[in-house]
């Protein structure tokens, strides 16, 4: 068969791939092109005997869908080259491939199916503008993984990010409507996050085992599912940019959406919510200290 040779740019490398003119994919010295959906589908069930040798994937702009478990426990994987066609990556994509650390994201991305990268290698997670759904666990146990910028196009955000225990920094969607439950349990190097105002419903043990010491919400929640503070031992400070949650309602019967550990943490409210707050003077909410502020420049120093 004749082949034809071309180059592309990846890691900082320039890679040579054999491109097949008869075929629809081709696999050269541990370098996978694929140049359609038909030839990711033919690769999946023809030629991926040798996939737990890939160390590089090169997606063309034809390609649209990545199947489901396509590159599953692919552990010398260490790129992937998306183009700008793929749309949707299906459940458990790239799950397991333990060694990938660079992904070059597809413009066109709508959609990140269950389980897609987890327990993957990848240090910086910035999905493109045009992202709308991700599903559950989809960067779950990516131990590598420092920060996550995820735009505001996203709709769903399914629970997330467990067991991220290196994740530091994280930008919330300002389209999010649900933080859902344990979406950074065990996220054990997570020490400040930003609840944006479009978030209506705290789930159930969101920060559940996380290092989170201050947690800002920006807006009036509609609902604490659970806030269990004795599963958050570091958590020094809880910040209400506007009115308190209108319903806490808490874990195993009990009113108080924040249930009290040993350690509780100290409230903090903008003065220009006090009637909400403190109308007869309070200096408690659920059984937690309050704190009017006039703003965040006068917090004190966190504890190290």
């Amino acid at each position: 068969m004749m082949c034809k040779v071309k180059s592309f740019v990846i890691l900082g490398l320039i890679v040579l791939i054999c491109g097949c003119n008869k075929t629809e994919w081709c696999l050269f010295e541990n370098h996978l092109t694929v140049y359609s959906d038909i030839g990711l589908e033919d690769w999946i069930n023809n030629g991926s005997t040798g996939a737990s040798d890939l160390k590089y994937v090169q997606l063309e702009d034809k390609v649209t869908i990545i199947q489901a478990d396509a590159f599953t426990n692919c552990n010398n994987l260490v790129a992937v080259d998306m183009g700008n066609g793929v749309e949707i990556i299906g459940a458990q994509a790239f799950c397991n491939c333990s060694n990938l650390t660079e992904v070059n994201w597809s413009s066109s991305l709508e959609e990140i199916g269950v389980s897609a990268f987890e327990s993957t290698a990848i240090e910086v997670l910035d999905l493109p503008i045009g992202v709308t759904t991700v599903r559950a666990m989809a960067f779950a146990s990516c131990d590598k993984l420092k920060s996550a910028i995820l735009p505001d196009t996203i709709e769903v955000l399914e629970y997330n990010f467990a067991h991220c225990s290196n994740l530091e920094t994280v930008e919330l969607p300002q389209t999010l409507t649900v933080l859902e439950e344990h979406m950074f349990s065990k996220c054990t190097s997570l020490e400040k996050i930003t609840i944006p105002a479009s978030v209506k419903v705290y789930g159930y043990d969101a920060l559940c085992g996380s290092g989170i010491k201050e947690l800002i919400i920006e807006g009036c929640l509609d609902e604490i599912v659970s806030f269990r503070t004795s599963q958050c031992p570091n958590l020094q400070r809880i910040i209400f940019l506007d009115k308190p949650p209108k319903k806490a309602s808490g874990n195993g019967g009990l009113e108080l959406g924040i249930v009290g550990g040993t350690n509780l943490p100290t409230i903090y409210y903008l003065k220009e919510h006090q009637e909400f707050w403190s109308p007869n003077g309070e200096s408690e909410w659920n059984g937690i200290s309050i704190v009017a502020i006039e703003s965040l420049e006068e917090l004190p120093p966190l504890d190290l």
